[in-house]
């Protein structure tokens, strides 16, 4: 229980100070490993002096950090500590850390890749899509563009709301054939022209 609470909270980035061992292996890249830790480690480790006298009380005796790297950029650490299992940790545990490391590194930066692609492509077709006024000829218009699902592509709806002669006003609706920004930007030329 003295280890969970000391844990950073999921979902919340963590902030470690400059003295500490997971920052030193951000900023180097490499694997920082405490075979065995003394009490004067644990200030080293913890990301605070709470934390650092709850991971004591919970028998931390030894300590690896490991960089996850993804395309030649430290996306963060993998920082581990040992309790229960008597053994510390070795040059094969350096290695398995490293390779799952490596592995969950690849995942979170494709799925950074893939949402900043997405919001790329929703913020380039909501640019696309008309500001129309709210009243035109006489008739009152309101719009609102949905996509499909939240884990589709982007596709290439569009609709306009032109003001003709003689208060009259076309309503215009159009989806290109694909999805993504290809789709979207063929949009962008059809409503255009």
């Amino acid at each position: 229980a003295d280890a969970l609470e000391a844990a950073d909270p999921p979902g919340q980035i963590a902030s470690y100070g400059p003295d500490r061992l997971v920052t030193r292996c951000v900023r180097t890249g490499q694997p920082v490993l405490v075979a065995h830790v003394k009490d004067e480690d644990l200030t080293c480790i913890a990301r605070s002096p709470e934390a650092a006298v709850l991971l004591g009380r919970a028998g931390v005796h030894s300590y690896l950090a490991v960089p996850l790297i993804a395309r030649g950029e430290v996306l963060g650490a993998l920082d581990l500590k040992r309790t229960h299992n008597p053994r510390p940790f070795g040059e094969d545990d350096v290695l398995l850390a490293r390779e799952l490391a490596s592995r969950a590194a690849v995942q979170i930066d494709n799925a950074r890749w893939y949402q900043n692609a997405r919001d790329t492509a929703l913020t380039l077709q909501r640019s696309l899509l008309p500001r129309h006024p709210s009243v035109t000829g006489g008739l009152e218009v309101a719009s609102r563009y949905q996509p499909a699902g939240a884990t589709i592509e982007v596709g290439g709806d569009w609709f306009d709301v032109i003001p003709l002669e003689d208060d009259k006003t076309a309503l215009v609706v159009g989806d290109v054939m694909g999805s993504g920004i290809s789709a979207a930007a063929t949009m962008g030329r059809l409503r255009t022209a």
